[in-house]
């Protein structure tokens, strides 16, 4: 299990059009998201969520697995230490010959 780091990428229409990635300067704009996942991932993969017109962008993976994330300092945590400490949800990837396809499980 891994720890990885994704930001909303585009609007599937866009991203297609362009079939780039975000730049290091796009992304420093953007919320980043945590999740777990068991999926070999690396930084700049395209994940492509089942339902929405979204993609995500993965933009960090870590070597470890974290349970909580800190919505005050954060801080990614192993154990429960206050209450705003928020449970980490794992990521499900699907590849298929395309791309990635992801569902969210608890």
């Amino acid at each position: 299990m891994k720890t990885i780091f994704i930001v909303w990428a585009e609007e599937k229409a866009i991203f297609y059009q362009k079939k780039k990635q975000l730049t290091p300067e796009e992304i420093k704009g953007k919320k980043v998201y945590t999740y777990n996942t068991l999926a070999d991932l690396k930084e700049g993969d395209i994940l492509n969520p089942k339902k929405g017109n979204f993609l995500f962008q993965v933009v960090r993976v870590m070597d470890d697995h974290f349970n909580f994330y800190n919505k005050n300092s954060d801080e990614l945590k192993k154990e429960m230490e206050s209450r705003s400490d928020i449970p980490i949800q794992t990521i499900e990837i699907v590849k298929n010959v395309n791309n990635l396809h992801c569902e969210i499980i608890k």
